[in-house]
Parts: structure tokens; sequence; C-alpha cells
């Protein structure tokens, strides 16, 4: 049987009672996170642009932010954009993927239109993140160094598989629109060069339109090559991924290695971030304390974040340069504060201070570790050291509802953590409904 096939049968014979209560409370907090960061997105100057390019348009389906209504895959498409605008979004750090703002954009716009329970949606995010972490897996490390965008390649068949779950699909109807979106998956990291955030938030959001465009194909007939993900020229033969890895679906849940930010920075930021934030203030260190830090890591953390100097707030929040001198400066950079942080001088003159090197002993930690070790050398000649295998970001991390209660106010995250404590009484579109506007 074809991926597309496994993933198909898999879906289709889930229900709700068959997720563990660990995995409902995770989705829960993944959904509410990737809400609240598609709040904060929604109203960015290229939200703008993309939603004029749509909305004359109307449909069905609700638009995060906005008093409008889109089709399915328009919809998918602004409120995934929205979701990853920001880089506050849930992410893999296999992959690394940033899975959330594509599938629930997806799943959402597909139970919208299907005037579907809020149940249905969660499911289809579910599967979704199953079959997105899979395949960031078989593609490996590799298909990031290479140039891939994670967030738009491996995004884009399991958008298909969330939005024909959420549809209410039956096996070959899945696994069509599996193998539909399969063969539009598309993205790369260019932007990391001569782009922006925006660019990256764009690979994403182009994931979900082409997941929910492809379950709407299949549902009305459409069908696929069922190879478009293992056969000799599907995505995982050309890019040269392995194969397996969907004989344990429903078994091992993949979804429990997704994290959440704690930081609106880049996810390789974190770990660092986190270690020096703890060294900072045991030892009470203010930014004249330091004489130098060296951060010495793998080389996919290089190739992203080695940015010593930075030209406005989308490339600093790349930095390590920037995240450790914000830290020092004034603890860890949120959300409220990145531009003006961007912007200082200060912050600036401590990053100048901020060596990152390549420790090739590293690489044999990867994957399954995200390693980064500090060397802290202060002005009176003592040296601190701090060390992080994997970076914050635990579902049941109080900052993370503190996160989600601050971009959504705390009334509208009740009334939403309400609505998700009994997903089969409320409908997609009453959780919609209180995000317009957010």
């Amino acid at each position: 049987m074809t991926v597309a096939g496994r993933c198909a049968s898999f879906a289709a014979g889930l229900t709700w009672a068959d997720v563990p209560a660990d995995l409902v409370r995770k989705l829960r907090a993944h959904l509410l996170d990737t809400l609240a960061v598609a709040c904060a997105g929604a109203s960015t100057r290229e939200t703008d642009i993309l939603f004029s390019c749509h909305a004359a348009s109307p449909g069905a389906c609700g638009v995060i932010g906005r008093d409008a209504r889109l089709p399915p895959a328009d919809a998918a498409l602004l409120n995934a954009f929205a979701a990853r605008r920001q880089t506050f979004d849930d992410t893999l750090e296999a992959g690394p993927i940033h899975p959330g703002s594509s599938l629930w954009a997806a799943s959402l716009a597909a139970a919208e239109h299907a005037d579907a329970p809020l149940a249905r949606a969660l499911l289809g995010g579910l599967c979704g993140y199953e079959l997105a972490i899979r395949l960031a897996d078989l593609l490996g490390p590799a298909h990031y160094d290479a140039g891939y965008h994670g967030t738009g390649t491996c995004n884009a068949p399991a958008s298909g598989l969330a939005a024909a779950v959420a549809l209410g699909l039956d096996t070959p109807h899945i696994a069509d629109a599996v193998s539909l979106a399969a063969g539009a998956a598309s993205g790369t990291r260019q932007y990391q060069i001569d782009g922006s955030i925006a660019h990256s938030a764009l690979n994403g959001a182009r994931a979900a339109e082409a997941g929910m465009r492809s379950a709407l194909y299949a549902a009305a007939g459409f069908g696929s090559p069922r190879g478009q993900l293992d056969g000799k020229w599907g995505l995982l033969g050309l890019l040269g991924g392995r194969s397996g890895g969907f004989d344990d679906l429903g078994a091992v849940w993949a979804f429990r290695r997704v994290g959440l930010k704690p930081y609106p920075t880049c996810r390789f930021t974190h770990g660092p971030v986190a270690a020096f934030d703890a060294l900072r203030q045991l030892h009470h260190l203010a930014g004249d304390d330091v004489a130098s830090i060296e951060l010495r890591t793998f080389a996919q953390s290089i190739s992203v974040s080695d940015r010593p100097a930075w030209t406005g707030r989308d490339e600093a929040l790349l930095s390590h340069q920037f995240a450790l001198a914000a830290t020092l400066a004034e603890g860890p950079p949120e959300l409220a504060t990145l531009d003006r942080l961007a912007a200082d001088e200060r912050v600036r003159g401590l990053a100048a201070q901020v060596a990152v090197r390549h420790d090739p002993a590293l690489e044999d930690r990867r994957p399954e570790d995200w390693p980064h070790l500090l060397r802290v050398h202060l002005r009176d000649g003592t040296e601190l050291l701090a060390e992080s295998w994997a970076p914050p970001g635990a579902a049941d991390d109080p900052a993370i509802r503190f996160k989600a209660e601050g971009l959504l106010g705390p009334d509208r995250l009740a009334t939403l953590e309400a609505m998700l404590d009994d997903p089969d009484k409320y409908m997609a579109r009453d959780l919609m409904g209180q995000l317009r506007p957010c």
C-alpha cells in the first residue's frame, strides 16, 4: 500500500474517542497557540496585501482578524499566513518544520466549509501532524540543508490530509487529497538570504491552500496517482527521502514531539536564550558584566542564525547574536519589544560580543537533539558555562498559556477553551466567529 493509502486508511478509521487524553490536551494547546499567533499576524502589511488580492471572492469561511468570509482555499491561505507571519508558531525541531500554522488553517477551513463540529477539525489537525512529521523524518536534515523549506514541502500533503479528514471524506478520497497536494508541494529557503519571514510564511500558506484545494478536488471526484509521495517520481523519491515510517500510525504518536514557542524569534535561538537567561538571573548579570559570549553549535543552526549584524526586525529575529544580546539587555525578547530591540544601538553593541562557532562533535547529536553550548566570560575573569540540548516549549508550560492569553485576551481565550472542552457540541464556525476581528 502507498503512503497516501496508509494515511487515508488510518485517518478514515480514527475517531475522537481514539485519541489519548494527553494528546487531546496537547491538540487544544497547539490550536489555541496557533489562533493566538494568527491574531498577532493578522494586521501586518503583508497580510493586508494578500487579503486585498482575495477579498473580491466571498465565501463561507472565516478569516482571522477580519470581518470577512472567503472560499475555503483562500481562507486557508490567509489564516496560515497570519499564523506564521510573526514566526511565533509551533515547531518540529527534527525538520525543522512549522506544521501547525498550515494544518490548522486547512483543517478549520474545511470543517467550516462542511459545517462540521470542532472534533472533526481537531482530528484533521492531528492526522496532518502525523503525516508532516513522518515526512520530515524521512527527508531528514539533508532536505533543509539542500535549501528546501519543509514548512512548504511537508505541509502540503499533510494539509491535504487534514482538510480531507475535516471534510469527512472516505478512504479513497482522502488518499486522492493527500496525493494531489503532494504534487503541489513546494518551498525554498531563499528567503533566509534575500527575503524575509513573510516569504517563509507564504511557503506555509501555499501549503495550506494546496491542501485545502486538493481536498476539494478529491471530494468532487478528481483522482490522483497514488504514488505522489513514495513512487519513483514522488516527493520522497525525488528529494532523496527514506522509505517506511508509517506502519506505526495510531500506535506511536509523532505529534508528541512538536514544541511550542515561548519567544517570538527563530526556534534555533530558543535553547541558547533559555540557558543564558537562567545564567543571567542566577548571577544577576547586566550588560556591563559580560566581556564576551561564545556559542558553539551545529551547522544547521549556524546557517540560519549566525547573523552578527542585521537589517530590521525580520532579520534580527533570526539572529543568535540579537537574541542573546537582547536577553542580556532586558530578558528574553517579546513580541511587543522586537521592533524596539532590533533598532537599539545598545543591543547591537552587546551583540558584537557574541561569537557563534561550529562544533563538529555536536553533529552526532542531530537530529534527535538541538545542541547549543554557551561559554560566558565576565569582566571580573569569571567563566560561566551553560548548555541546551532541546529548546523549551512544552504544551503544559504556564508560559505558553500566558502567551495565548496575552495575544487573545483572557475573555476570548476562556471562550475558546470552553468550546474545545466540548468539541462535539461546538462547530468550527462557532470558533471562527470568535476571531473576527481579533
